[in-house]
């Protein structure tokens, strides 16, 4: 779960909290774990999107342009990391371009996707069609899905 302390992770079957990534991501906006599980994707208010290695404890904020209010999802393989968003935030009602102009908040549309494993940013898409509420790749990974 993610929220504005951060992320906490707990066991479905007895609802104990069982682990915390151990590092302050901020106010969360979104989460997604890996397939497998190795990864916790975090995307906070400050329109980073992080990647948490649960088995070295390590986190890397991924590198490229920032995205805000993302929806996080991993390709079936796990080998991608598919955010998306607005590439505008706002915080305390007042609304701060972080990438480019568009017409308003409500009309910016980004889509980023990543490699897992160099961390490198593979492809970004942006356009005035409306923010990105979900994602979703193919159960083969070949396409993946925005909706708007």
């Amino acid at each position: 779960a993610g929220g504005e302390a951060g992320v906490q992770i707990w066991d479905v079957n007895t609802g104990v909290a069982v682990s915390s990534p151990g590092r302050v991501f901020g106010a969360v906006r979104g989460v997604a774990f890996s397939p497998g599980a190795h990864h916790l994707a975090v995307c906070n208010t400050a329109a980073k999107v992080s990647l948490w290695d649960r088995r070295t404890g390590e986190a890397h904020t991924l590198k490229g342009s920032p995205i805000a209010e993302g929806p996080l999802v991993f390709s079936p393989d796990g080998e991608l990391l598919a955010a998306g968003g607005s590439p505008w935030t706002s915080s305390g009602g007042t609304v701060a371009r972080l990438v480019k102009p568009v017409a308003s908040r409500d009309m910016g549309c980004a889509v980023r996707l990543w490699n897992t494993a160099t961390r490198a940013q593979r492809f970004q898409y942006e356009s005035s069609q409306g923010g990105v509420l979900r994602l979703a790749f193919l159960p083969d990974g070949a396409f993946l899905v925005a909706g708007n």
